[in-house]
């Protein structure tokens, strides 16, 4: 029945599978703050939303050519 629900939150592998950062960068960043996740007991979860707005937030936008 939950089979066709698309899974919100994710752990620590399947975060770095879904951003294509490293687990331990995923650590070292949760750690100080600059990734959003939510510590439960001993485990990080990462919510898909957040993680789509944070990566949103810090792409770079194209460097427009003609500009230069």
């Amino acid at each position: 029945m939950l089979k066709n629900m698309e899974r919100r939150y994710f752990n620590i592998a399947e975060t770095a599978i879904y951003t294509g950062f490293s687990v331990k960068t995923l650590y070292r960043w949760s750690r100080c703050g600059m990734m959003p996740c939510a510590k439960i007991g001993r485990l990080l979860k990462f919510d898909k939303n957040d993680l789509d707005i944070w990566i949103k937030n810090h792409k770079k936008e194209a460097i427009n050519e003609n500009l230069l």
